[in-house]
């Protein structure tokens, strides 16, 4: 689901929610890979480029807000709108994630 809005209050004071840099890349890759299996490098390369991808962090580490569920109900609670249903689609064999799941769009 891409979801469009800004949230109406702000996050908590351990949350650091900014514009992703080359210097989270490799948080950004440990997650993914503890979730997933696998790393998207060339991918976060790709993001970064255009500008536009944000990063979460708590403690200065990067993180994955919530459960999908949980992260949905904030987002909208936040104001947020739904404006385009989204569809994973795999090749090859298809791994449950292990923590929150955020499918790329860049594809």
């Amino acid at each position: 689901m891409v979801l469009s809005g800004a949230p109406q209050t702000a996050p908590p004071p351990h949350w650091e929610i900014r514009p992703l840099t080359a210097s989270d890349m490799a948080g950004c890759e440990g997650l993914h890979e503890s979730v997933h299996g696998y790393t998207r490098t060339n991918e976060l390369r790709d993001a970064l480029a255009t500008g536009a991808p944000i990063v979460v962090l708590r403690d200065r580490r990067v993180r994955a807000p919530a459960r999908r569920a949980a992260l949905f109900r904030w987002c909208l609670m936040q104001g947020y709108r739904a404006i385009r249903p989204m569809t994973l689609m795999a090749i090859g064999e298809y791994r449950e994630p292990q923590g929150s799941y955020f499918p790329s769009v860049l594809y």
